[in-house]
């Protein structure tokens, strides 16, 4: 580290691919960043297979024991942060989350206490001004693992 440098904390976010059967992800309106986002959480390990179960279950309503999770990759990297506007150290760890799709979730948008959700092609998610603006890191890291 050199004279002056401040040394950066990352913050470990999963990141949860999930894929409809027409190959669409599922992204969640978040209000914060204020754009549509793959599923995350903060997480302490690289997989607490317990602490992202609960997470889906709370944000889903999905059957814990129907969950497939399986770990793809990790990446470390830099970008500003919308909500605190500042520079921030991430380390994600990407997960293909596989499960029965609750009725309400085959729509192509859907409410779930109170979060809005919607299924995106690539395409969409390459085209959306808002999305590529704060998360166009994270949706190109995910179409170079799905390919």
């Amino acid at each position: 580290m050199n004279i002056g440098e401040e040394r950066m904390e990352e913050e470990k976010h999963a990141i949860f691919i999930i894929r409809n059967k027409d190959g669409k992800y599922l992204q969640y309106d978040d209000i914060r960043w204020r754009s549509f986002l793959f599923l995350n959480c903060k997480i302490e390990d690289s997989f607490d297979r317990n602490q992202i179960k609960k997470f889906l279950w709370e944000k889903l309503g999905m059957d814990k024991d129907s969950i497939s999770i399986r770990f793809l990759k990790d990446m470390v990297h830099q970008k500003i942060s919308v909500p605190s506007n500042m520079e921030k150290k991430y380390h994600h760890y990407f997960y293909l989350v596989e499960f029965n799709l609750l009725k309400a979730m085959t729509k192509d948008k859907f409410k779930y206490q109170d979060i809005s959700y919607q299924w995106f092609t690539m395409e969409e998610l390459q085209k959306n001004k808002r999305i590529q603006e704060v998360n166009q890191d994270i949706v190109s890291y995910v179409e170079n693992l799905m390919k």
